[in-house]
């Protein structure tokens, strides 16, 4: 032996060549690495493979739960939509009673606004019971989904076959409950109870506006109605050469007031006192100068009183009225005043008629127009001041001068002519004070009908608010089974064989049986999927005869399909649609509280702060399944979780993943007996017989046929794998 083994060192270390026992011996170990290494090959390869189906089928289970989220998010558009249409609907009919124009249409939105309030309770409530079949359905569509997977991944080459299962994780969630609309009923009930008090205070708030317009229109036509016939601009323009600031021309009744004329008339006898002289020197046109400058001072200290305060609260002015005969002129301080110089006539007994404080008592007197009147320059006796009321208090004692005149009627006669024919700015100013004081009066009617009209809307308003509110949280929960992932087992039936046997390998031809989990959750995609089916309710409703329909159906159905169009945006959908709505209402009126009335409306729902829905589509991706089992706090998730954390240990965890498979088989039982698989969601009646769109989701009896078999066939292998290989070692 030792001989051998010297020959054989030698010829190993022959430096001449290879030598036929070292070349043999390296092809043997060539050999042996490669086919170890192909066998190696090939083991991970068929146990990638069965990793890859368990990936498919979690994939394929969970993104039935997108789908599902994707019906959920039209139920709650629908749901979402009909709301808030019904509820700006119900604003729009306050809106609308608050001016005669649209009355009628009133009546007509709020029975829209009744519709569609009906619409939506019907469709969350048979919408919900639907969801709620549809939870119950969704782990045994998405396990059949998941076994479809399963089987259609066998792999001929190796004769591979598989059998597995998927589970939803959570396998059950809460039931969906239909949310109280307290608030939403209680709006609707206010505003059917007020409607017609609005409707009623709205007629007679425009009866008087219509009436103070009217006033009012005629008012400015006496101050500023044209530029070159008669009216208080013109003949203030002509007569005082009044221009710019102090006498400014309006084209519109819109933009005028009562201040401006007031304001007018004030420049006007300031002007006009210091104009004020006598045409030629008789007599007779002294006295009627130095009379009419006194009427200029007495107006001009007249008007100075007047005011006119106009604003949203009412209206309040005072335009004082100038007398126009001796009978208005004894009302005034003109009458009264003591600014007339008196002479004595001839002494004479004591009368019994009172004068002026400062006149001799004695006598007879004269009062004179102007202080150069003949006979009183041709006079000795002066003897102070008296009034046009001594003249008539007292006939007997003072007699009328024979040059001057001066009696009450000759101050009465001053502001006579040009009061009385249009070509005195006294006729047009006299009419426009007058038309203030009627102007007043109906504002006064309009403010205080005004006030309760406003006072009541502004109640409905808030009510309805409050029932947006409650609008917008009262939404279809999208809580479906998976929502945290979903988990695949996979396991193989039949093992297959290997494509390697060979003397260099030892080991069966069979491979082990392998088995697999993976776990797959939903993520957003930023797609326009979302939108795209929201807009199949359009295309629905596109199909149907609303395009026909007017009034007050034709602008609730707008507002409701901009609503569900406009889903995604929130807030923005919200004021976008109301806005387009309430153009279209023809609500202009003289009040003005249609608009007043829409534009408050518009505004309280400006600070709802509806926030927009996320409408990116749900993709299943695949995810540890630590992390979906550490969300759920079921018996499976949390049997299932403690596996994985002692799969290291030494500790058996066989019979918790047994039980864990056990209780998921149990429910899924339970769930396959007891579901229906044809489904019509709801049908969104907005008007009945007009507009009626259904939602319905139908699946195929063989769904239910696959999952009866290829899930309970699924269950049995994996518990069959666990038992088969509870005695090897585990792959770590």
């Amino acid at each position: 032996m030792e001989r051998f083994l010297n020959n054989l060192e030698d010829s190993l270390a022959e430096e001449q060549g290879f030598s036929t026992v070292g070349v043999a011996l390296a092809l043997l170990l060539s050999f042996a690495l490669i086919f170890s290494a192909a066998r190696v090959y090939e083991v991970e390869s068929v146990s990638g493979d069965i990793q890859n189906v368990a990936d498919s089928a979690a994939l394929a289970a969970e993104n039935a739960v997108g789908e599902y989220c994707v019906i959920a998010t039209m139920c709650d558009a629908v749901v979402l939509s009909l709301s808030l249409s019904s509820l700006c609907a119900l604003g729009l009919s306050v809106a609308a009673a608050c001016t005669p124009p649209t009355a009628a249409l009133s009546q007509a939105l709020l029975k829209s606004a009744q519709k569609l309030k009906q619409a939506r309770d019907s469709f969350s409530e048979k919408a919900i019971s639907a969801l709620e079949e549809l939870k119950l359905m969704l782990p045994l569509v998405a396990a059949a989904k998941a076994t479809n997977v399963i089987a259609e991944n066998a792999n001929a080459r190796n004769g591979v076959a598989y059998r597995g299962v998927a589970i939803l994780v959570p396998w059950q969630t809460e039931p969906l409950e239909e949310h109280a609309t307290t608030k939403t009923d209680d709006a609707f009930s206010a505003v059917d109870q007020k409607r017609d008090e609005l409707e009623q205070l709205g007629a007679e708030a425009e009866k008087a506006a219509h009436e103070a317009n009217r006033i009012k229109e005629e008012a400015y036509r006496y101050d500023c109605g044209s530029e070159t016939n008669y009216c208080m601009y013109e003949r203030a323009k002509n007569l005082a050469h009044l221009s710019g600031s102090e006498n400014p021309y309006y084209s519109s009744s819109e933009t005028w007031d009562f201040g401006v004329a007031l304001a007018r008339a004030q420049a006007y006898y300031r002007t006009r006192v210091g104009q004020e002289a006598p045409a030629n020197d008789s007599v007779a046109e002294q006295a009627r100068s130095a009379l009419r400058k006194r009427f200029y001072h007495f107006a001009t200290i007249e008007l100075a009183r007047g005011y006119v305060n106009n604003s949203e609260e009412g209206f309040d002015a005072f335009l004082p009225i100038l007398p126009r005969n001796t009978e208005e002129m004894r009302e005034t301080e003109l009458y009264s005043e003591e600014v007339y110089k008196i002479n004595l006539v001839e002494a004479g007994a004591s009368g019994d008629g009172s004068t002026g404080s400062n006149i001799q008592k004695d006598g007879m007197f004269k009062l004179h127009a102007y202080d150069a009147c003949p006979d009183l320059l041709r006079s000795h006796s002066r003897l102070g001041y008296g009034s046009l009321k001594d003249i008539e208090d007292d006939p007997v004692r003072f007699r009328i001068c024979p040059e001057c005149q001066l009696s009450p009627q000759s101050m009465g006669s001053v502001a006579a002519a040009s009061t009385s024919i249009p070509n005195g700015f006294e006729y047009h100013y006299r009419k426009v004070a007058e038309l203030a004081r009627e102007y007043a009066e109906q504002r006064e009617e309009l403010d205080e009908r005004s006030k309760k009209l406003k006072e009541e809307a502004n109640g409905l308003f808030d009510s309805i608010a409050e029932a947006f509110d409650e609008a917008k949280t009262a939404r279809i929960k999208i809580d479906p089974p998976g929502k945290y992932g979903a988990i695949a087992f996979v396991t193989t039936t039949d093992p297959g064989h290997t494509n390697f046997l060979s003397g260099f390998v030892s080991g069966s031809s069979s491979f082990s049986k392998r088995a697999a989990i993976a776990g797959a959750t939903l993520l957003p995609e930023s797609t326009e999927s979302g939108k795209t089916a929201i807009n199949s309710i359009l295309d629905d409703y596109a199909s149907t005869n609303a395009g026909a329909l007017v009034g007050a159906e034709r602008i609730v159905l707008d507002l409701w399909s901009g609503l569900i169009k406009g889903y995604g945006e929130g807030q923005d959908a919200l004021s976008n649609g109301l806005k387009s709505a309430i153009d279209s209402l023809p609500l202009a009126s003289e009040s003005g509280l249609g608009q007043w009335a829409a534009d408050l409306f518009e505004s309280s729902l400006s600070a709802l702060g509806l926030e927009p829905v996320d409408l990116s589509p749900q993709k299943a991706a695949l995810i540890n399944t630590a992390h979906i089992m550490s969300q759920d706090d079921s018996n499976f998730s949390l049997r299932l979780l403690s596996i994985k954390e002692e799969v290291l240990s030494a500790a058996d965890t066989d019979s918790l993943f047994t039980d864990a498979l056990s209780s998921a088989e149990s429910s899924i039982t339970d769930a396959i007996d007891s579901a229906e698989f044809t489904i019509q969601v709801a049908t969104i009646k907005i008007i009945e017989g007009k507009v009626e769109i259904p939602i319905t989701i139908t699946l195929p009896q063989s769904i239910k046929d696959a999952a009866t078999g290829t899930v309970q066939e699924g269950f049995s292998a994996l518990k069959n794998a666990i038992e088969s290989t509870s005695a090897y070692r585990r792959w770590e």
